[in-house]
């Protein structure tokens, strides 16, 4: 639970700039900001993808992204 706190306040964190990340650490802040509400509500999300994948990104921005993305799916 206070993993997914930092997520959230981290999220609304401007960025500076791009920076190198791995794809999946992105991908798994945002898994962790809805992740409880999906609990609840029984959904279940598989998250394959390779993690030595790295991009250079605005993280935040990325994150908001995905967010929007699992939104949309439930």
């Amino acid at each position: 639970m206070s993993q997914t706190i930092s997520d959230f306040i981290g999220f609304f964190k401007p960025d500076k700039g791009k920076k190198v990340s791995d794809i999946r650490s992105i991908m798994q802040k945002a898994l962790n900001i809805i992740g409880e509400q999906d609990k609840i509500n029984g959904i279940e999300v598989d998250l394959r993808c390779q993690s030595d994948t790295r991009i250079e990104t605005h993280v935040s921005e990325l994150v908001q992204v995905f967010l929007s993305i699992l939104e949309n799916a439930r």
